[in-house]
């Protein structure tokens, strides 16, 4: 094992040559990007404004032709479908048992199907595609506050605390 590490530090360190790297990247050339170049379509989705669907900070995502837009000022997660037609939200502010306090982060788990509203000081609530509660789960205390989570796959997920 400490000959494959001493193998690829040697390769690296002797790989490795700036002359080459200057050879493939030009700093000083100026390139224009279009948005085209990056992008093949553009359309816009008015979504539907109802009393009770009303946004004022909006985190937009977008998952198996639905928008689950969280509103972090109103602490609430507003889901509507392809054509921007408003279907649900999930507003469970307090301190029951699929109930979250406040919501730093939220994010889709695209491989459990759910929808994950991170509390910082240490609960991850979880609630399927459709706002229903699934679970609410106590993150280990070693960590003072999570800010945000990412599934890695089906089994993991990752935490950034800032």
């Amino acid at each position: 094992m400490k000959f494959l590490v001493l193998i690829i530090i040697i390769t690296f360190t002797f790989g490795c040559n700036s002359d080459k790297i200057n050879d493939f990247i030009d700093l000083d050339k100026e390139d224009k990007v279009s948005i085209y170049d990056l992008i093949d379509s553009i359309s816009v989705v008015q979504l539907e404004t109802k009393r009770e669907s009303l946004i004022k900070s909006p985190c937009v995502l977008f998952y198996k032709n639905k928008y689950y837009v969280f509103d972090h000022d109103q602490q609430k997660v507003f889901c509507f479908d392809s054509n921007g037609k408003y279907l649900f939200k999930i507003d469970k502010k307090g301190r029951g048992g699929d109930e979250y306090s406040y919501a730093a982060n939220m994010e889709i788990d695209t491989f459990n199907d759910m929808i994950m509203l991170l509390v910082p000081w240490g609960n991850l609530v979880c609630y399927d595609l459709n706002g229903k509660f699934i679970s609410k789960i106590r993150l280990p205390e070693t960590i003072r506050s999570y800010n945000e989570v990412f599934a890695l796959d089906k089994d993991r997920l990752v935490f950034i605390s800032h």
